[in-house]
Formats: structure tokens, sequence, C-alpha cells
């Protein structure tokens, strides 16, 4: 199961959120076999320090495009040693903004459970890229 952490910086300044074990798309994660770094939180969303994640096991990063760019998070103090920094394993979303299909639970969330497995397990895009649902297409992983 991979570690990740979904960023984002969207009215919080200089602290970032992430989803908690408290909320939804922690099931939708599991699903997609990914374990969220704040999981164990009971909290809806947990809002943290930058350095808090520093002592965390964080295979892949994933952030909305909207708000990151790649060059900042790589450059964030001590997230250098993060694992997800060492092996580029850096995705900025388009998906999760205005129609967002892995935050908000509709019909659209198989496209959202689709989303998030493609761009984390890249070793099983072959197998998953032609399942057939509409509008995933839109959504890249940069």
């Amino acid at each position: 199961q991979r570690q990740m952490c979904i960023r984002d910086r969207a009215n919080y300044g200089n602290r970032l959120v992430t989803w908690g074990g408290g909320h939804w798309s922690k099931d939708l994660a599991n699903l997609a076999n990914i374990k969220g770094i704040f999981d164990d939180d009971p909290s809806q969303f947990v809002i943290f320090q930058p350095y808090a994640i520093l002592d965390k096991k964080v295979d892949v990063i994933l952030a909305r495009k909207k708000y990151t760019k790649k060059e900042e998070v790589i450059s964030r103090d001590g997230w250098g040693k993060l694992d997800a920094i060492k092996e580029n394993k850096i995705y900025l979303v388009d998906c999760f903004t205005n129609y967002s299909i892995a935050y908000r639970p509709s019909i659209r969330i198989l496209q959202g459970l689709k989303v998030l497995a493609y761009t984390v397990h890249d070793e099983l895009r072959e197998e998953i890229k032609d399942i057939a649902i509409p509008y995933v297409d839109e959504c890249q992983a940069y």
C-alpha cells in the first residue's frame, strides 16, 4: 500500500491540508490501495505545517495543479529526504478542482478512483488505462 500526501494551500497560507481518517476520501484511497499520511487522525481534514510529515513515510505526493508548482514541493525545507521527492513521485492533478471527482461524493466517484489508481500506481497504468469511465481523460496528472 502506497503512503500518500495530498496537499493543497488554498486559503491556508503556509499550512497544508489533506484528508484525515474521518473523511470518506480515505475509503476511496484505500480502494485504490493508497493510505493517506494522516489516516490515523479521526478528523475529516488535517491542516498541518510542512515539517509535520518529515518523520512519515511518503511514497507519493498529489497536489492540486491550480495551487501548486512542482518546484515549490521539491524545494520545501526537509522534504528532499522524502521518498516521493527522491523518486520524483510528485503529481500535479487537474481533476481535484472544479468538478471534483475525488473530493465530492457523487456519481463521478468511480472516475476519482480511476484517477487515483492511475496516478499513484504507475505499474498498473497499462492495465487500467482502457477502463471506460467518461471524462476521466480530462483529469491528467503532470
